[in-house]
């Protein structure tokens, strides 16, 4: 509520003369205690509307009347390094008073995209509104960087990883799965895993001791050398050392020749052995030649895949090479057998699977 005013004569100062008294809308500054809006306080100074300019006492008002904009409120126990002048910025039908020493967001003049950063003891703006860029600390402030072109970052916060920049060395040699489920993708494995021939890549699905090896055959070519019977092979993939089981092999594969060969029918077979001879047939060059998947005739030499399996060793699920000791051979070939029409080249394209397991 407004205060009575009161009309003080003040003292004349020393040099000075006044021919009349001084009317003033304050209280002396050794101020009185007096009940604002239900709070009491020392009323040091007010307005020509009654309104208290400055007070002090031990608690600020909150939402009290009677206190002008701006009014100063002393905090007389205030503790040593603590503020202890505080201001309305509230209205004078409800106050709020907030320390000096108080400044809001909206006080402070900064450039949009800018942050502050302490600098040499001082605030200083810094922009950080490049597009993508992040705040990143460097041991003594921060700086805005983009990321590089291994991992990027939209504006929107999605991250990607670049192909190929995942590498074996930058995985833990071991993946503990313990507990958990794989929902989503596929397990891959750099552990007791082969080696792919030429124009074969090699993809290995498992944990490092159960197996699907997806090979991926692409212009394989074997060069035919006349109207004549001849058996060809080429080293697709070589197994790990150690001791492994075989348990079943597909293959889908197609040959194309350059002309003379094109309606050809040959025998198209894996083994362990590479197929040589002047034969016609992967049988005629031994069971080596086809103990993973027996010669079996293509439709032609156009295009059209030859599809075996899955099928077992040709000995028999878990026989003969699919029980591969230490000492066993661990190559596997890509056999084609037949009498040729002529000098051409036959070249191979498809995918082989094999399913095995590591035992020691």
């Amino acid at each position: 509520m407004p205060l009575n005013t009161r009309r003080i004569i003040m003292s004349i100062p020393k040099g000075k003369a006044f021919n009349r008294p001084v009317n003033a809308q304050y209280v002396g500054l050794n101020g009185e205690v007096i009940s604002v809006g239900g709070t009491d306080v020392r009323v040091l100074l007010i307005d020509e509307d009654t309104n208290v300019l400055m007070c002090s006492g031990t608690t600020a008002p909150s939402s009290k009347a009677g206190y002008a904009k701006a009014c100063i409120f002393i905090k007389t126990d205030a503790g040593a390094g603590t503020e202890g002048l505080y201001r309305n910025t509230g209205t004078t039908t409800s106050c709020s008073f907030e320390a000096l020493d108080t400044i809001t967001a909206g006080e402070i003049a900064l450039a949009t995209g800018s942050v502050l950063v302490g600098t040499a003891g001082v605030a200083a703006a810094l922009d950080a509104s490049t597009d993508t860029a992040i705040l990143i600390g460097n041991g003594t402030t921060i700086a805005a960087h983009v990321l590089n072109t291994d991992v990027t970052m939209s504006n929107t916060g999605a991250v990607t990883i670049a192909a190929g920049v995942v590498t074996a060395g930058k995985l833990a040699s071991t993946l503990d799965l313990s507990g958990k489920t794989v929902t989503a993708g596929e397990l891959l494995t750099k552990s007791n895993t082969g080696i792919p021939g030429t124009n074969v890549t090699a993809v290995e699905y498992g944990e490092g001791r159960n197996h699907t090896t997806v090979l991926t055959i692409s212009g394989l070519e074997y060069t035919i050398a006349g109207a004549a019977d001849e058996a060809i092979g080429k080293l697709i993939y070589t197994f790990p050392a150690g001791v492994h089981t075989h348990e079943v092999s597909y293959m889908s594969v197609a040959l194309q020749g350059g002309g003379t060969i094109d309606a050809d029918t040959p025998e198209v077979g894996i083994g362990s052995v590479i197929a040589s001879g002047a034969v016609a047939t992967l049988g005629a060059v031994g069971a080596t030649s086809e103990d993973y998947i027996v010669g079996t005739a293509a439709a032609d030499c156009s295009g059209t895949a030859t599809v075996v399996g899955p099928v077992g060793a040709t000995a028999g699920v878990l026989t003969g090479i699919s029980l591969n000791k230490a000492a066993d051979v661990k190559a596997v070939h890509l056999n084609i057998a037949d009498g040729w029409a002529g000098a051409d080249t036959a070249t191979a394209s498809g995918t082989v699977v094999l399913k095995w397991t590591t035992i020691a």
